[in-house]
Parts: structure tokens; sequence; C-alpha cells
């Protein structure tokens, strides 16, 4: 007779909108199942729903919605099969405080209708992820601005306790963080280093090493000085076209210098190449053209891409009337010869060993392309005579 005049009083509650009062209750107005089981099934339009203050206790008990009775401590939602949707207190584990949201596949977590993180068995994906309230999460990993420790990698260490309870701690860590206009990456202590490399970490392939104490090593894992490299340096601002000096100046700073070579050329390579006057000849150990006029020649044999920086003729002009014209000649392997320096003449008359620099340089050598000579003439409309010649010509050069 009660669950008729129950069923009869649902009816007439929604045909009508009649309240409607269900007795035993408690003080709070709730309502008392003490032995049984109750369902309420509610069916119409979409947009029916129960309102008010509720409260359901389940004392060890599961709650299923759905179509199938839940089976653990949970309250469940299925569809009559093992794929269940549950959201558990898990008080039959040793911890009892653990709270369960557990789904048979995957759980997703949306706003509105975009997902911004998924959980399987394994994984936990998340879109963008903020730490410390930043402001804007425009990454997929954004900390706040402030200043300090962002990332440790182990926990801090008890440094005294009483009681078994500590007191303080160190915090010093392995770790990530950063200051005004400054990007950190340290160690705990002065014993630990900092290694980059490939691999995992358990097998890492390592490649530099910073160590504690400030010394970095490349390729070495034991760094003995603040730099300390196995294998060869390269410095493009110390590049060049063969072996230089490498040098410190005051502040430190490291500097290239060209090595410096020298050339000489005795008068014995001297020859006469044009078909005026007769051969050149050596006397009191000068080379110079035995009658009329024309030039001697000798040439210059440098390495490819040297620089030149000088050439000194040692000479004997002792006439009073002539002088000497010293220069450079460069002669293409296809072409014409051409001088590329200022002509460079003696003066006055004296009986001992003079010498003149010539100039027009530095020059670099381009042996892919010419060949080169130095020239030695008398002035124009003037002839050789025997008081004048070559004694040898020194040239200065760079690699």
């Amino acid at each position: 007779m009660k669950k008729t005049i129950f069923l009869l009083s649902l009816i007439a509650n929604a045909l009508y909108s009649q309240s409607i009062t269900i007795s035993p209750s408690g003080s709070d107005n709730t309502l008392i199942q003490k032995q049984g089981d109750a369902r309420l099934s509610i069916k119409g339009q979409p947009g029916n729903s129960l309102t008010g203050k509720s409260f359901l206790t389940m004392d060890s008990e599961p709650l299923g919605i759905g179509l199938a009775n839940a089976s653990s401590s949970s309250i469940e939602f299925n569809n009559n099969s093992v794929n269940k949707y549950s959201i558990k207190h898990n008080s039959y584990s040793s911890f009892n405080s653990n709270f369960q949201l557990q789904s048979f596949s995957w759980l997703s977590f949306n706003s509105g209708n975009n997902e911004i993180a998924r959980i399987d068995s394994d994984n936990m994906t998340i879109k963008k992820l903020g730490i410390g309230y930043p402001l804007y999460t425009a990454f997929p990993l954004t900390f706040n601005s402030a200043y300090g420790d962002k990332i440790s990698l182990n926990d801090k260490t008890c440094t005294s306790s009483i009681f078994g309870s500590c007191t303080s701690f160190d915090e010093n860590h392995y770790g990530i963080g950063y200051q005004s206009n400054l990007f950190q990456i340290f160690s705990r202590n002065i014993d630990g280093d900092i290694a980059f490399g490939y691999g995992k970490s358990s097998a890492l392939n390592e490649n530099v090493r910073f160590k504690g104490n400030g010394n970095v090593g490349i390729g070495v894992s034991n760094p003995l000085e603040k730099l300390h490299v196995n294998g060869t340096i390269r410095s493009t601002d110390l590049a060049g076209t063969s072996l230089r000096t490498v040098k410190a100046d005051a502040n430190g700073s490291l500097t290239a210098e060209a090595q410096t070579k020298y050339l000489a050329i005795p008068n014995t390579s001297f020859v006469k190449i044009s078909n005026d006057g007769t051969a050149a000849s050596y006397f009191s150990g000068l080379a110079y053209l035995n009658s009329g006029v024309g030039s001697i020649k000798c040439a210059l044999y440098l390495p490819h891409n040297a620089i030149l920086t000088n050439i000194r003729a040692y000479y004997q002009d002792n006439d009073v009337t002539n002088d000497l014209t010293f220069y450079l000649e460069r002669t293409p392997h296809s072409g014409t010869s051409t001088f590329i320096t200022p002509l460079t003449s003696s003066s006055g008359n004296n009986s001992s060993i003079q010498f003149l620099d010539l100039s027009g340089f530095p020059l670099t050598i381009n042996n892919l392309t010419n060949s080169y000579k130095i020239t030695v003439t008398q002035k124009s409309g003037t002839a050789w005579s025997t008081f004048m010649g070559v004694s040898s010509i020194v040239v200065t050069y760079e690699e």
C-alpha cells in the first residue's frame, strides 16, 4: 500500500507541480532509508532536474550511475560493461586519504571544446603548463617572472634535527634559476660538475665538462686549468695563410703575427735578358751590364699568397753622371710584363756600398697567374759603367 501511495504522489507532482513530503526524515530534512533499496527515476523532456540542498551518504557501499551496479567503494559511470569511469576514495588501500579519478581508457580535461590535458596509463600530456601563476602561458612550460630558483633536481637535505624532526636544511641543489638578465644552471657545491653530451644519463657521451671550481674541459672530464682542451683549437680571428706566431698583449688578449721571413738574392743571380748590349758581368762583387744601354734582372721566388713588405737593394754608384734605377716587374703567365712598383733611383756618387728601399708595398704574391722579377737599369739616356752595380737584394715578406 505504501508503495502505491508513493507512486501516486510522484505522478501527482509531475502533473500538478505540487510539493511532496516523504517520511520518515531526519532533522536536516534528508530522507532516511533504513532497510532495502531505494531507486528514483525521472523521465521527461530535456531540462528536467532535481534542485535543492541534497546529501548522499554511502557507508562503504558503492553508488552506480548507469545501467550496472558499482563494484567498489566509488561512484561509477558505466554502460553495463567493464569499461567504467569512476570517482573513488580508495578506503581499502594502505593510504586511506587517496582520492582517485579513474577511466578505463584515458582522461581528458577540456576548456569548452578545446582539450588542454590528457592522462592515459603511462603519460600525462598538457598543452601549456604555468607554474607559479604566470600572467601569460604562451609556451609549453612557463614559470612566473619572480627571480630565484625555478627547477630543482634534488631535494633539500637536513642539516640538524631534534628528536627525529629536522630543524634546519641545506637548500643548495642541482637546478635552474634566473636573476636580472642572468640565466643560471648550477650544481649543489664546489665538487658538483655540469656536463653536456649526448645519449642518456646512465651512458652519457660527454663533450663538455664544467667543474664546480670553474675549470672547463672540452673533450676532458677532469680539466686541470680554466680551459683544458683535448684536440685542436681554432680561432677565426687568428686565421691566416700559413703558420704564424700567437702572442698575448698586456690585457691577455691573443693576437696572431705573421712570420716575417727574409730572402737574400746574390749578385750572381742577375742576368741580361734584353738583346741590347752584352751579357751581365761581375766585377769587384758587383753585377752590372758590360756595356751599352739595357737592364739586368733576377727572378723573385716567393711562396704563393706571401705578403711582400719590402725590397732593399744594396748597390754601389761611384759614377758622377750615371745612376741606377730599381723596380719590381710582374709578368702574367699569358701577357705583357708591367712595373708594379715606382722607379727608385740612386743619386750622387759614393765608392762604398749603399742601399735603398723600394716602395709600393705590401703586395700579395699570386703565383697562379704571375711570375715576378727584380729589374735594374740605368737611367734613360745614360750608359752602364764599371763604377756602378748591384751587390745584393734582400726581400722581406710574411707568411
